[in-house]
């Protein structure tokens, strides 16, 4: 503050004082320079261009700051939880990016996901006695679904061998016919050991009755 306006407003308060108290006189400097303290600190709290001031539009810890990076209500924030257009918004359903979207063709765990690599192996295979299996599998995404069929196979459990994993039993019945299915997503579940990957080449063993390799369908 200059002397010409620290003077000027010593001016003030001495006629401000006569005036309200009817005594002709000025306060001491110590008590004129406690009372422009208080004064000018009343209107610094409320500058709008404080550095300090919490609702300062340019300060960047200022939650209504529409500069500010981090603004939870700035609807420009790139990093704004509740930005409809924040690419990286998890809750955003529109999010190229977003883990929980069902579209998201970069989500890992989309069955949907159109950029997934989508694997479709078959096979047909004989045993003795006439037997016949066909098998199924496809895997879009996240989702698996594994399908096998028997037909004209001896009645009874018979231990299905994929890859060499034990998967479970298919049951034949007393027409010889019987079939086992997993879906990941809509079941029954894959069972504990199911391959996570399979490829052309890989074999499938029913009981002793069968068996055959699986080819790109």
């Amino acid at each position: 503050m200059s002397k010409r306006t620290y003077r000027g407003l010593r001016a003030v308060s001495c006629v401000a004082m006569a005036l309200l108290t009817s005594v002709v006189g000025c306060i001491s400097d110590s008590q004129f320079d406690s009372l422009l303290g208080v004064i000018t600190g009343a209107i610094g709290s409320g500058d709008p261009n404080g550095p300090s001031d919490a609702n300062e539009p340019n300060n960047a810890a200022d939650p209504n700051d529409p500069n500010d990076p981090n603004d939870p209500n700035d609807p420009n924030a790139p990093n704004d939880p509740n930005d409809p257009n924040d690419p990286n918004d998890p809750n955003d359903p529109n999010d190229p990016n977003d883990p929980n979207d069902p579209n998201d063709p970069n989500d890992p765990n989309d069955p949907n996901d159109p950029n997934g690599a989508a694997v479709a192996l078959v096979a047909e295979f004989t045993g003795g006695g006439g037997a016949k299996c066909e098998v199924e599998y496809q895997r879009e995404g996240a989702r698996v679904r594994f399908k096998l069929k028997v037909e004209s196979f001896p009645a009874g459990a018979h231990a299905v061998v994929l890859a060499g994993a034990a998967i479970g039993d298919v049951v034949a019945g007393s027409n010889g016919k019987g079939e086992i299915e997993y879906d990941s997503v809509f079941g029954p579940p894959l069972p504990p050991g199911f391959p996570s990957q399979l490829q052309a080449g890989d074999t499938v063993q029913v009981g002793s009755v069968a068996s055959g390799a699986l080819q790109s369908g």
